[in-house]
């Protein structure tokens, strides 16, 4: 049986095997947690799906979004993980010319009920951020599909996903502790690339952001991180981060990152 985290991480991977059929795979870029998740090793579980798309496939992206809800295959897909289905709703919560965004649920066994949300952006995207098609190792994704499947998709590399999460710092009405794990688990396997990245970084990101981003690391008090990081991680690694120093080690560790870009920009200007 799976639990709520796996249950919703079910639908998101489902989700990506339909959206991977719009424009052979190139509508649609994967963007924040799912990716980490699924591409970076993150022990991090994401409630909801974010992704950059197309703006010439919003019709097609909408209405394939839109259609899992009455659609069969997707009901056995579901159905074969001991899921009962998907529960929409009223319908998208947004949808403009700029977002698509649909909340609703999961339906698990008995009355359990799992909530999530897809949300697609449309807006003008860094021409800077690197992206690629790829394809998740099974570890990731083989519980959910059917054997032998596999899911393509478009998806942004370590730097993009870096400079949005440094965005996302500093720009959220609401600090998110999510955003400083997840720069953790980005610079875990940098593997020799931070002179690269700092450079990019440098390149993309204003200083007056750097330095809002660099403050509210610092400020996140550690019960916000146990409520909304720790009970979202993999069981066996759980114990791991849950500790006031292991807090205090990302915190820092977000601020350091994002000194030495700042430390560039002085250098270069």
């Amino acid at each position: 049986m799976l639990t709520a985290t796996q249950a919703r991480e079910a639908v998101h991977v489902l989700l990506l095997r339909r959206l991977q059929r719009v424009q052979e795979a190139r509508a649609v870029i994967l963007k924040g947690g799912v990716n980490l998740r699924l591409f970076h090793g993150s022990p991090r579980y994401s409630e909801d799906i974010d992704l950059d798309g197309v703006p010439g496939a919003r019709l097609a992206i909408r209405s394939t979004i839109r259609g899992i809800f009455d659609d069969r295959d997707f009901a056995r897909s579901l159905a074969r993980l001991g899921l009962r289905g998907l529960d929409p709703g009223e319908g998208p919560n947004k949808d403009t010319e700029t977002t698509f965004r649909y909340k609703f649920h999961v339906l698990g066994s008995g009355n359990q009920s799992y909530g999530t949300k897809v949300e697609v952006s449309f807006r003008e995207r860094s021409e800077t951020d690197p992206f690629e098609i790829a394809t998740p190792p099974s570890d990731r994704v083989r519980r959910y599909l059917p054997e032998g499947d596999e899911i393509r998709i478009q998806r942004y590399g370590r730097p993009a996903a870096v400079r949005q999460k440094i965005e996302a710092l500093a720009g959220r009405t609401r600090i998110e502790a999510r955003d400083i794990f997840d720069i953790h688990v980005l610079l875990r396997d940098e593997d020799g690339g931070r002179p690269s990245l700092i450079e990019f970084l440098a390149d993309s990101i204003d200083s007056s952001t750097l330095e809002l981003a660099r403050e509210r690391a610092l400020e996140l008090e550690y019960p916000e991180y146990e409520s909304l990081v720790v009970r979202f991680l993999e069981d066996d690694v759980r114990q791991e981060y849950r500790s006031q120093e292991r807090w205090d080690h990302l915190r820092l560790s977000a601020a350091s990152l994002v000194d030495a870009v700042l430390q560039r920009q002085e250098a270069v200007s």
